[in-house]
């Protein structure tokens, strides 16, 4: 496949995705949608949630609002747990989250038995929601990538931009947003998730690092190797303790408890040859652009925040 193809490929997957919850939602005709669909949370108690349950309105257009009423429910559950999962859990951000979530649930029972007040409220909130996932959920700088990595090679002779945009061919994309606001995105190749891409972007989306992994995930055998790759190469010592615990997570298949596996959180470091690369090197050559990587740096964000 030409590296146009893949790119092309991924712009079109990155601007239609859209997340699962939320598809989901809105695909459902009327007559699948149930009360308790979601869960047992507080989205169904409280005198709200027992008038969309209950009151499916007696004339036409009595229906047409309770109907109406279920759906935005249903919308406003599956958009807050997708931005829920963007989240860290335990953060600033995810805190703020749940308490804005508590006041829309005090704000829909406040309307009492008045679905078109909780309407009102519910479509006010999923608007907000959706705001929130649109900030959050930036798509892949695919053309940013590109630039930076055209001309140079890996050490295994690949042209890189290739080999990285190869690794996000996945979609859609998992990505975890740090407490600092910075985003780690990451992929792999179909049929082939050893071999994995990661890039680390700031807040506004801009390309901080860039991370090849090979042989790393679920790694079985010999030492994984993975390369860093960065625009900025004075900022190595702040990305390298989020690369090594990213690292630490695909290492043992992501989705880790660290409730159950403390020594994985507490350890995060793993057997793999770990290299880095100033991609402001005229030679493009790992050989001669090659960085010192530092062996003592601060804790990274915890392994199990990365889930797939």
């Amino acid at each position: 496949m030409s590296i146009q193809r893949v790119m092309h490929v991924l712009l079109v997957l990155v601007v239609l995705a859209v997340p699962a919850s939320l598809a989901l939602a809105e695909s459902l005709p009327y007559g699948v949608l149930q009360c308790g669909h979601l869960g047992e949370g507080r989205e169904n108690q409280g005198p709200a949630a027992a008038a969309i349950c209950q009151n499916r309105g007696k004339t036409p257009k009595e229906k047409e609002l309770w109907a109406e009423a279920l759906r935005h429910d249903m919308y406003v559950v599956g958009a807050y747990r997708y931005v829920a999962s963007l989240l860290p859990q335990g953060s600033a951000q995810w805190k703020a989250l749940n308490a804005a979530q508590a006041r829309y649930y005090d704000e829909r029972d406040a309307c009492g038995q008045d679905l078109a007040c909780i309407l009102r409220v519910e479509k006010r909130r999923h608007e907000q929601l959706h705001a929130q996932r649109d900030r959050l959920e930036q798509p892949l700088p695919v053309e940013a990538i590109a630039r930076l990595t055209r001309g140079w090679k890996t050490t295994a002779g690949e042209g890189l931009t290739r080999r990285v945009l190869e690794g996000f061919g996945i979609q859609p994309l998992r990505r975890v947003t740090l407490a600092h606001g910075d985003s780690v995105v990451w992929g792999f190749v179909p049929h082939a998730a050893n071999v994995q891409s990661m890039a680390l972007l700031g807040p506004k989306g801009e390309v901080k690092a860039i991370v090849t992994a090979d042989g790393v995930y679920l790694n079985q055998g010999e030492p994984g190797k993975v390369a860093i790759y960065l625009p900025r190469p004075q900022g190595l010592t702040q990305i390298l303790p989020t690369v090594r615990s990213w690292v630490a997570a695909s290492y043992r298949g992501f989705d880790v408890d660290c409730s159950k596996d403390r020594a994985a959180c507490e350890h995060p470091r793993v057997p793999v040859s770990l290299q880095a690369y100033d991609l402001r090197c005229t030679a493009k050559t790992a050989k001669q652009c090659a960085l010192p990587v530092p062996t003592d740096t601060a804790p990274g964000p915890a392994v199990d925040l990365f889930t797939q």
